[in-house]
């Protein structure tokens, strides 16, 4: 009964340290399975991050089971992309750094890109069927206000509600 676990996850991975030579020292995740591991927001990759997370989790019945996760996430290194939960830059091609049109890269931001606190929550209803729901916010950090200055920037809501059938 309640199992509880608490566990604090560090993952990092390599960004470029110089975006104008012919060399790239960005991490390639080439299978990403990436949902969850950096927020169920999936606003993150395995590429250029470096993500703590603090995860609790309790199974008050052999059917239910919570969690709640805290990601803070900073870039590896601010002459590299922040790469999406498909591994694809964040940027608009040609944008001025700070002009709101994305994130490029930014050497002189701030390498912190914020924190995501998710809650989830799963029921095991019967035998092959499993009812799963979450929230999640993320609090913008310094790289995505400095970014997104231009055209202003909020923190982001996430929920979902989901059901797993086996048969």
């Amino acid at each position: 009964m309640w199992s509880p676990r608490l566990a604090l996850i560090v993952s990092c991975a390599s960004g470029d340290r110089n975006s104008t030579d012919t060399s790239s020292q960005t991490f390639m995740n080439l299978l990403p399975s990436n949902h969850g591991l950096y927020g169920a927001m999936d606003l993150s990759s395995l590429q250029n991050i470096e993500d703590y997370r603090l995860s609790f989790s309790v199974k008050p019945s052999a059917t239910t089971s919570m969690a709640l996760d805290v990601h803070q996430q900073y870039l590896q290194n601010t002459h590299d992309y922040w790469y999406n939960v498909a591994g694809v830059p964040r940027n608009t091609p040609g944008a001025t750094p700070g002009s709101g049109k994305g994130f490029g890269i930014n050497p002189g931001y701030s390498s912190n890109l914020g924190q995501e606190i998710d809650a989830i929550g799963g029921w095991t209803v019967a035998k092959g069927l499993l009812l799963e729901g979450g929230l999640g916010h993320f609090f913008r950090g310094d790289y995505v206000k400095e970014s997104l200055r231009v055209v202003g920037s909020k923190d982001a809501n996430y929920c979902y509600v989901q059901a797993t059938v086996n048969f």
